[in-house]
């Protein structure tokens, strides 16, 4: 299943982003199997972080911090 959520945000997510920003990610598809994995195990063993921290974590892994609240001094110029 989760061979199959990547290969899908690989086909359509990341091809609408693709069109419009710089993709900052070598490894696209095995970095979103890495991140959706990675999600279904922090829940289970950490259920109390906070969602914030997740989003957190998610942007900065995909290298796309610069297009949330937090940080948007680091979204590229295009």
């Amino acid at each position: 299943m989760v061979q199959r959520v990547a290969q899908y945000i690989c086909d359509t997510t990341v091809v609408d982003f693709v069109a419009h920003h710089e993709l900052r990610i070598d490894h696209v598809y095995e970095t979103f199997y890495t991140l959706i994995m990675g999600l279904f195990d922090v829940y289970p063993h950490a259920p109390d972080v906070p969602d914030e921290t997740v989003k957190e974590i998610i942007a900065s892994t995909l290298h796309i911090e610069g297009y949330t609240a937090k940080y948007p001094e680091r979204k590229p110029q295009n």
